[in-house]
């Protein structure tokens, strides 16, 4: 018998999170950050580590 696909929560928050973020948020702070990480994927971790409980 094959098990039934289980979703994985926290991917779908992240997922969710990351589409909201890229369409209210600027990619980046200032023209001449180091644009290592976008705000919305420092944001996304932010929230993830809140809802871990992780802060």
């Amino acid at each position: 018998m094959s098990q039934p696909q289980q979703t994985n929560v926290l991917l779908e928050v992240a997922s969710l999170l990351m589409q909201l973020a890229t369409k209210f948020i600027q990619p980046y702070s200032h023209p001449k950050s180091p644009q290592k990480f976008t705000q919305s994927q420092l944001l996304t971790i932010l929230i993830l580590k809140a809802y871990l409980k992780m802060t």
